[in-house]
């Protein structure tokens, strides 16, 4: 009996400590994160001064964001796009050991030098380019990411999966601030519109919806 209690003391012990280490290294981790962002200004903006949050709580009916009129500029007549000769490229760099299982989607940020990954362990992660510095980590999703989109002012993350749902995640907040669970089937992409207020998918339950961001709900 005494050596049973002595063990069972032993392993609380253990656990104890296993339990600080960890937090430790958690702690740890999140400080270099920081000075990575820090060093290189690789950091994600605030847009403090947006309209109003991307998805926001409504005690009563939400407000409906109205749809682009079809007789609009395109704003992306303009654009122009460097060529580049693709005989001279060469590997620069090589993230190794990014994700514990195949990398499904990677999508780049449009205003810094950052790419989003999403994998079939389930989470999604974002890195500066080219140095490979990992910057943040998320996980929610209860299958494997099919898809992974930045908003076109660069302040959030659509994520879609294999558990049918699609989630937004906010930087500033650090927080995912809204599940879309319209789909049956594995949602297998996502993509914002250059206005950033709607989000389409496509599904294996053979649909495609549109999301409208401000009002979070199916449109």
């Amino acid at each position: 009996m005494k050596e049973k209690m002595l063990l069972k003391l032993e392993r609380d012990r253990l656990l104890a400590k296993s339990e600080s280490l960890q937090k430790t290294v958690e702690n740890l981790e999140d400080k270099m994160n920081k000075e990575v962002l820090d060093k290189s200004d690789h950091r994600l903006p605030s847009d403090t001064k947006r309209d109003a949050p991307l998805i926001k709580a409504s005690t009563g009916k939400p407000k409906l964001t109205p749809y682009p009129t079809e007789d609009r500029t395109n704003p992306f007549v303009h654009q122009t796009l460097d060529t580049y000769n693709a005989k001279g490229a060469s590997l620069n760099r090589a993230f190794r050991k990014a994700h514990m299982l195949s990398v499904s989607c990677v999508a780049m940020h449009p205003k810094k030098q950052i790419i989003a990954t999403g994998s079939d362990d389930m989470t999604w992660k974002i890195w500066t380019v080219p140095n490979g510095d990992l910057i943040m980590s998320g996980e929610g999703h209860k299958d494997w990411i099919s898809g992974v989109d930045f908003h076109p002012k660069g302040t959030h993350l659509a994520t879609c999966a294999g558990d049918s749902t699609i989630k937004v995640w906010d930087f500033v907040h650090a927080s995912c601030v809204h599940t879309f669970k319209d789909h049956i089937q594995p949602v297998w992409s996502i993509k914002f519109n250059d206005t950033g207020d709607f989000l389409l998918s496509s599904s294996m339950d053979h649909t495609c919806k549109l999301f409208d961001l401000n009002a979070g709900k199916q449109r």
